[in-house]
């Protein structure tokens, strides 16, 4: 099967994309803004191996999800590595699986993804300096049959 290459519209980002934890209160460091070209989402400076920030997307219906693009700000710590969760309800989530971000923002989904919430928890960073930066992503894409 073809990759669908139609961007998923998000209509309320403010409603549409959350996060688990948030660097400040502040407009610039949204989740919401991991659908913008200059501005991102940033986790706090946190390190330790239950350190699991995440973001997710509510799609508000059931889609096919066949490609997703993770971007981040190039001076800032980004993910190199994610595990995509999903759900059908937004209650109960899927543990899926982990996928590098290749050099072109994408990510290399196994099959296709149904489901109405998708969950980027962040496994991985670029960064060998973790307590100075914090984690950040912007240009998430994702597209659907």
């Amino acid at each position: 099967n073809p990759v669908c290459e139609t961007e998923i519209e998000i209509r309320d980002p403010p409603c549409q994309i959350q996060s688990n934890v948030v660097l400040s209160d502040s407009p610039e460091h949204a989740a919401y803004n991991i659908i913008n070209q200059s501005l991102a989402w940033s986790a706090p400076v946190r390190t330790g191996p239950r350190w699991e920030p995440y973001v997710q997307v509510d799609f508000l219906t059931i889609l096919h999800i066949t490609k997703i693009m993770v971007g981040f700000p190039l001076s800032a710590r980004g993910p190199t590595q994610v595990r995509v969760d999903h759900s059908v309800n937004s209650d109960d989530f899927t543990t899926g699986e982990t996928v590098s971000i290749s050099f072109d923002k994408s990510l290399r989904l196994k099959k296709e993804i149904v489901a109405r919430v998708i969950r980027l928890v962040v496994t991985e960073t670029n960064d060998a300096t973790p307590n100075l930066k914090a984690v950040s992503i912007n240009s998430q894409r994702t597209g659907a049959a």
